[in-house]
């Protein structure tokens, strides 16, 4: 975010595009599922339930503005379950994460770390939702509900929004 900032902005001489979610488009597998609902802005929310002690059950909503996606999204940090981690470095796979910018979380708690915020599990799941969602290449007015979604999730409801999306222009120069 700080180095976007001091990029800066530059004004385009076009209107901005966005994805409208005219009707409602939802994927589900097992105990997990993601839904975008028609919404005047981007809106989302998550709900997380991992059976572990600490990932307990966690709900997250917002209505997303570029003020607070800065002071409460952006500064949440990616996640996994010690074994998880313990795996990734035996792959050599995940070579930049640290104790510092993921939350490691052991049997009794985060490995030499605290959170930044309660929630910060959720909130960092909304991150990958809200970046897996720019890959359509143009802003979403809609509101985006996921319950134990994960990319693989996500990127299969951001397929259906395209085709909808895709169908709706086909049909509107008819």
């Amino acid at each position: 975010v700080k180095a976007i900032k001091n990029a800066g902005n530059v004004e385009q001489n076009a209107p901005r595009e966005w994805i409208e979610i005219k009707e409602p488009v939802l994927v589900n597998r097992n105990d997990a599922s993601i839904i975008a609902l028609p919404h005047p802005s981007f809106k989302v929310s998550y709900l997380l339930d991992y059976p572990h002690p600490i990932l307990r059950s966690q709900y997250f909503a917002l209505d997303l503005t570029r003020e607070n996606f800065e002071k409460e999204i952006a500064p949440c940090r990616t996640f996994c379950l010690a074994e998880e981690g313990q795996e990734l470095k035996k792959n050599n796979l995940a070579l930049g994460a640290t104790y510092e910018n993921t939350l490691v979380v052991g049997e009794n708690g985060i490995i030499n770390n605290t959170l930044r915020f309660a929630d910060e599990f959720t909130r960092h799941k909304v991150l990958d939702m809200i970046g897996d969602f720019y890959l359509l290449g143009k802003p979403i007015r809609g509101a985006i509900s996921a319950t134990k979604s994960g990319h693989t999730l996500n990127l299969e409801l951001l397929k259906k929004i395209h085709q909808q999306n895709e169908k709706a222009a086909k049909n509107s120069f008819l």
